[in-house]
């Protein structure tokens, strides 16, 4: 399945199917799920993971499709 990413209302970006995360060297995350919640309040202490910060943190973040 390809990967697919969708945004949750005022929490992380979920992505779900076959994908792989690096980090700037290049160095894969080790995943073994096949869905994981990227953190896009910058809150985080998982970086690049969500662990739940932007409920506590008052995140506010457009979850609508929007033309590029």
């Amino acid at each position: 399945m390809p990967a697919k990413i969708k945004v949750s209302p005022n929490g992380p970006y979920l992505v779900e199917g076959e994908f792989e995360i690096v980090d700037a060297a290049g160095k894969p995350y080790e995943a073994s799920k096949k869905m994981l919640a990227l953190c896009r309040c910058g809150q985080t202490k998982n970086s690049p993971l969500c662990d739940g910060s932007h409920s506590s943190s008052g995140f506010e973040g457009p979850s609508e499709a929007r033309p590029l």
